[in-house]
């Protein structure tokens, strides 16, 4: 089974093919994530034996514990991939694993952007007071969101007027063939759509088979009485 991907242009590959190159990406982008994160962390668990920390008060220490919390979630999240693929590795089911351990670096992503927010909102409300580093902290996090989020929806957005022609017209993906972006769905919908087709052709089938013919269970057809007086004829 070829798998075509709607963003790779005239790129050919099986399904398992697919999961291999998405899932050695998925990979490249963990390395990334998780140095920001170690090192996040590491500066986060140091800082409570710093005499700096016996100096901030309730409404900072608290802070502090989600942000703590939140990085040590965000790293359970962000190698869980690995402990999966060791776990169902040789069952074939590498294409599930792509999908969930893209799920799973999403969720740890979003955990490293609350832990970097609530660390720098700690640290500003040391600097500038209280109301200064809250607007201040919420400005990050909107550019934080935009670099990660905007591109993407950009991108998404120029494909999506580009599909009605060009790239995306009809023709053109007749002369490409069919393209999946998860090839595991094109899997499962595959037997049923054959099971469809059978039973369509077998009731057409029931429909036009002569009289006397055997039916599918062996048994002959019963043949229709003739017209009174076609006998005689």
């Amino acid at each position: 089974m070829i798998a075509r991907a709607a963003n790779v242009g005239e790129r050919q590959e099986t399904c398992d093919e697919r999961a291999d190159r998405l899932w050695s990406e998925l990979m490249h982008e963990l390395r990334v994530v998780l140095t920001v994160v170690q090192l996040l962390l590491a500066f986060l668990l140091a800082a409570a034996f710093t005499p700096a920390y016996g100096q901030l008060d309730h409404t900072d220490r608290l802070l502090y514990l989600v942000c703590v919390l939140s990085g040590a979630a965000a790293t359970a999240a962000l190698t869980a991939p690995v402990a999966l693929h060791r776990l169902v590795t040789g069952l074939e089911v590498k294409s599930e694993t792509v999908a969930w351990a893209s799920r799973l670096v999403a969720t740890g992503m979003v955990l490293l952007l609350v832990m970097t927010v609530l660390g720098i909102l700690v640290v500003l409300r040391q600097i500038t007071g209280a109301l200064p580093a809250l607007l201040l902290a919420a400005a990050l996090a909107l550019w934080w969101a935009m670099c990660w989020v905007l591109p993407a929806l950009l991108l998404r957005r120029r494909r999506a007027r580009e599909r009605p022609g060009g790239l995306g017209s009809a023709a053109t993906a007749a002369t490409r063939g069919p393209r999946t972006a998860w090839p595991w769905r094109t899997r499962r919908r595959a037997g049923p759509t054959v099971s469809a087709a059978a039973g369509v052709l077998r009731g057409q089938a029931a429909r036009v088979r002569p009289n006397g013919a055997a039916d599918g269970r062996g048994r002959a057809a019963p043949r229709h009485s003739p017209v009174p007086g076609e006998a005689s004829r």
